[in-house]
């Protein structure tokens, strides 16, 4: 508990120099997004494995950093053992934003790796085969949909503008979560186990919050 607390603490006193360590993975993301990806275009044959390999292990970490994303309301709706998960909680959203941000920068890596390379490199040197796009392709490329306008909108200028509309936009987040899980599904990964977990607890959550709800409105009346 006391190492909850502290780490709660180091986390909150640190804001400053940990959003700055944020934004500079974001921008590594970025940068070594375009060097890569146009570097692979001019010589793809020769790296395809690696860039493959390596599209998938930053999916995996996306999907890990979009699970911690979920955490926070997961908690603040069961409020189960508080003292405990509140901590947690609280420490996850402080920088909950940010975690959402690089997670849509690494599943969008993910994708162009994984996806759009492969079907470049199809196209570019054998038109005949080029082939539609698999089940969890599609899977992705709708989720990456639904995922783009609240990266878009994760920041302070458009939640003010949005106002009641930004809370609602990044209601989406719920429909994405069901599209990462057909993703991973449909290629029967182990990773399916982890996001149906957070599926699971999201819908129990959910219901206890609104049982807890109805209770409070039946008190009143």
């Amino acid at each position: 508990m006391q190492l909850l607390l502290k780490t709660q603490q180091f986390l909150a006193k640190n804001r400053q120099m940990i959003t700055t360590l944020f934004i500079t993975f974001e921008l590594a993301v970025i940068i070594g997004w375009f060097l890569i990806y146009f570097t692979a275009l001019t010589d793809y044959p020769s790296v395809v494995g690696i860039i493959f390999k390596y599209g998938k292990k930053l999916g995996e970490i996306s999907l890990i950093l979009y699970c911690l994303t979920l955490i926070p309301g997961i908690i603040s709706r069961l409020q189960w053992l508080p003292s405990l998960t509140r901590p947690i909680g609280s420490s996850i959203m402080i920088y909950r934003r940010h975690i959402g941000i690089l997670m849509f920068l690494l599943a969008f890596v993910h994708m162009t790796f994984t996806t759009f390379l492969p079907y470049y490199a199809l196209f570019e040197f054998n038109p005949p085969g080029f082939p539609p796009f698999a089940t969890h392709q599609v899977a992705s490329l709708i989720t990456m949909a639904l995922l783009f306008p609240m990266w878009l909108t994760s920041n302070d200028y458009s939640q003010k503008k949005l106002g009641k509309w930004w809370k609602r936009l990044h209601r989406l987040t719920y429909l994405a979560m069901f599209g990462i899980f057909g993703h991973v599904a449909l290629q029967t990964s182990k990773w399916a186990v982890v996001i149906g977990v957070f599926v699971l607890l999201e819908a129990i959550s959910w219901f206890v919050y609104w049982r807890r709800e109805a209770a409070k409105k039946a008190a009143v009346i």
